[in-house]
């Protein structure tokens, strides 16, 4: 024999039943968290850094580059941190591109700096210079950039320079410009002689190319800056 319920019963037993369903799914759902893991699952991930300016990434990128500048005698200037990722270990592992100037040109290097459990004490790990490619010297594109730097320099200072070749070259992205290194081979006043150049261009936009550096590198000559690129 079927069992009737009144309206009034069968709704409560339908709101009872749906609370204790949602009781054993949020019981159920908390405890399968904690023996997965939880939170511990964060530890040993890369996760980026949403905000590259902080003064805690800025000091950190600009500890790279001092404690490059250290270790290996150069001269880096930081500028600024592009982009980076962070890393929960023991302490805090933080991989950071850095953009930042070596004298006239602009360069961008990957460096990883661990940070110990505390903050006050930090170890650079790894200091890269990235994002910088090889120029084929016989392409005309190349060719044209080297006519192109001893023509405007002839223009900028009232110079006869006549264009040889291009003997090394270089390009760095960066953002939406194009950094070129170029030494070429020029003659002026019955001589030949190198020159290290710098020029950008920017990569959207018909913004023309535009000489930053022009100075003679001859290798020989130690009043002159050397052909080092």
């Amino acid at each position: 024999m079927a069992i009737k319920f009144n309206p009034i019963l069968r709704t409560l037993l339908v709101v009872v039943t749906i609370f204790l369903l949602h009781v054993s799914a949020t019981q159920g759902g908390g405890r399968k968290e904690v023996i997965s893991g939880g939170w511990r699952k964060t530890i040993g991930l890369w996760k980026p850094i949403t905000n590259t300016t902080d003064p805690k990434v800025v000091e950190i990128g600009n500890f790279a580059v001092d404690e490059h500048n250290e270790e290996e005698k150069t001269k880096l200037k930081f500028q600024e941190v592009v982009k980076g990722e962070y890393q929960v270990v023991h302490g805090l592992n933080y991989r950071l591109l850095i953009s930042a100037k070596d004298g006239n040109s602009l360069h961008n290097y990957l460096a990883d700096v661990w940070v110990k459990p505390g903050g006050k004490s930090r170890t650079l790990t790894s200091f890269e210079d990235c994002g910088s490619y090889p120029l084929n010297i016989t392409n005309s594109v190349v060719i044209a950039l080297g006519q192109f730097v001893v023509d405007e320099h002839n223009k900028e200072v009232k110079t006869k320079l006549e264009f040889r070749e291009v003997i090394k070259g270089y390009v760095r992205p960066h953002y939406t410009i194009l950094y070129y290194e170029l030494i070429v081979y020029a003659k002026g006043n019955d001589s030949l002689h190198y020159y290290l150049t710098y020029l950008q261009r920017e990569i959207i936009g018909s913004k023309p190319l535009v000489l930053t550096s022009f100075e003679e590198c001859d290798s020989g000559n130690e009043s002159n800056v050397r052909c080092n690129l």
